[in-house]
């Protein structure tokens, strides 16, 4: 088994072509998690072949999406110490959350942190707000918004109290114009798609499964050359979800970043063999991702595979980048990521965060690849 096996091409996305471009950036707003007693979570995947134990997500990396002049697009976060296991049932009575109690703490809020940095938010400068999912670290705190016509669908009002098995809140809605995104014929890689700005620069993506109604999103970033970055939301939770596949098989070497050898003053101390880590492939050729999600954790396991494997049509093409919502690879200081208010994530292309974060998930399975090593 080699890691260097030929990969197949990268397919035709079937973007439709424009000029029209957003900017995207990214809110790093730290919080803290505490999990109190209660009956044992599920974990959120499980191995297809000799792996450590399942994973569990780390933090969520708010993005922030703002069009030219100012239309910022902000998949919120969680609100301010709020319990994630809510004494309540949950739509459709299934809640992949089940377990013991989350608290999650928030310092700051995308609002306060928008306004803080001259984004007048309570004047009005969000137009919209775009929630990829119902999940509460995922929705934030949309009170704290000046009343606008944020997208959602009929799944979820009336909310909670009025409807109490709603997972959403009455207050989330009060003195707003809900409405449901309107997918047409148009389809990109799979995936039923809808021109947000009517004009090629942002699309929504029909990404069910996690959830009901979850959606993705793609934002063309620059224009001839076309670069996009796919907003994967909870499509899925760590990379080993969806790498590597036929398109981009393990490579020859890889890079694991700084936190994989910590206090370790070598740079070249990072760098792996790909081989040590084709020896975990559940398949003969390392072209099949190590993961797959726990069924427990999405509302339609069938659903939540097909958009993991339209997803990877994405991560197959040169000139997008994947980026899902709990991929704390894309903190490390040594990426060179510009956070808001500093700057956007548009010349991502030119600055090769691509490839420098494409395979940093794997130094969570080092300690397997080691063991697997030893054991031979």
């Amino acid at each position: 088994m080699s890691p260097s096996a030929l990969p197949k091409s990268a397919p035709d996305l079937h973007i439709p072509k424009s000029s029209s471009t957003v900017t995207v950036k990214v809110i790093d707003r730290p919080h803290t998690r505490s999990q109190h007693s209660g009956p044992h979570r599920p974990h959120i995947h499980y191995p297809r072949a000799r792996l450590p134990r399942p994973l569990a997500p780390p933090r969520p990396l708010p993005r922030l999406l703002n069009r030219t002049p100012i239309r910022p697009q902000a998949p919120l976060r969680p609100r301010h110490a709020q319990r994630l296991a809510q004494p309540r049932p949950c739509l459709h009575g299934h809640d992949p959350r089940s377990g013991p109690d989350v608290t999650i703490q928030i310092k700051k809020d995308v609002a306060e942190i928008l306004q803080d940095n001259n984004v007048d938010v309570q004047g009005g400068a969000i137009e919209a707000i775009i929630w990829s999912h119902w999940h509460p670290d995922h929705t934030g705190n949309p009170a704290l918004f000046p009343p606008a016509p944020p997208s959602s669908s009929h799944n979820f009002t009336p909310g909670y109290p009025t409807n109490p098995a709603a997972p959403l809140l009455d207050a989330d809605f009060d003195g707003r114009d809900v409405k449901e995104v309107a997918f047409s014929d148009l389809h990109i890689a799979g995936f039923r798609a809808h021109d947000f700005f009517h004009d090629g620069s942002f699309y929504i993506l029909d990404a069910p499964g996690h959830t009901i109604a979850h959606i993705c999103a793609l934002a063309r970033v620059t224009s001839n050359p076309d670069t996009f970055i796919f907003l994967g939301a909870d499509a899925c939770h760590h990379g080993a979800e969806f790498r590597p596949t036929a398109y981009l098989p393990l490579p020859s070497q890889i890079n694991l970043g700084a936190l994989a050898v910590p206090n370790h003053a070598d740079a070249d101390a990072c760098i792996c063999p790909g081989s040590m880590f084709a020896k975990l492939s559940p398949s003969p050729t390392p072209n099949t991702p190590f993961y797959r999600a726990n069924q427990a954790f999405a509302h339609d396991s069938v659903e939540a595979h097909e958009t993991i494997e339209k997803l990877e049509l994405f991560d197959a093409t040169p000139n997008v980048w994947v980026v899902i919502a709990h991929d704390a690879s894309l903190l490390e200081p040594d990426l060179g990521v510009e956070f808001f208010p500093s700057g956007n994530i548009n010349s991502w292309k030119e600055k090769g965060l691509g490839e420098k974060t494409r395979w940093r998930f794997l130094k969570d399975l080092k300690r397997a690849a080691e063991a697997a090593q030893q054991s031979m």
